[in-house]
């Protein structure tokens, strides 16, 4: 007699059961031995860690530090040899008055902040910034300064003062009229005869009697 087919299929899973059971089993006791080999092997332990003493603090002394903002150049002062008075103006605050002729040498006049006037020539100091004269002309005064960069080298740098930037600075205000007028008197005076002659043949001045 032929057994029913779900009799059939409940034996075939009763014996799957028992294979993965069996599997199972075996699996926990191989692992159950890697445990026991495991922990009969020898257990080390960390060495502790060595002990560092701490640094000791460092003074810091700011004042003897390098200023970062600092230029990497410093300007020197440059000895203009025998000090003068106009040494100690910037040249932006002096004053061409004129000139002054003494034999062949011509000489520059000087306006200080003071109001005093001075007579320079060339070769002589002129300006805070190591100022030397080197051309002395009827309008202007040339000279070459050291003038420091924006690195801080000191440049030689060339400079000018000019009698037409000085005219209305080099006299009190009160004084330019009478300043003026005595130009004019000058300049008439330097006139020459024969011209004065011309006009007064001419017609154009007036004749004495």
């Amino acid at each position: 007699m032929k057994a029913p087919d779900w009799i059939t299929g409940k034996n075939i899973c009763s014996g799957l059961i028992l294979l993965v059971a069996g599997c199972v089993q075996d699996d926990l006791a191989s692992l159950e031995k890697q445990m026991g080999a495991i922990r009969k092997q020898p257990v080390f332990h960390a060495e502790p860690l060595p002990v560092i003493a701490a640094p000791a603090p460092v003074r810091i002394d700011i004042e003897q530090l390098r200023d970062p903002f600092a230029t990497m150049a410093h300007a020197k002062a440059v000895p203009s040899g025998e000090s003068g008075a106009l040494e100690s103006y910037e040249l932006n605050t002096l004053k061409m008055a004129g000139t002054l002729m003494q034999g062949q040498n011509r000489w520059g006049l000087i306006v200080a902040p003071d109001g005093k006037l001075y007579r320079v020539r060339v070769g002589d100091a002129l300006g805070a910034h190591g100022g030397k004269v080197d051309t002395i002309r009827e309008d202007k005064i040339e000279l070459s300064e050291n003038i420091a960069d924006i690195n801080g080298a000191l440049r030689e740098h060339r400079s000018v003062l000019t009698l037409r930037e000085a005219q209305d600075n080099a006299f009190p205000s009160k004084d330019r009229e009478a300043q003026r007028e005595r130009s004019q008197q000058l300049a008439v005076r330097s006139e020459p005869a024969e011209r004065v002659n011309q006009q007064v043949l001419s017609g154009g001045g007036e004749k004495k009697p």
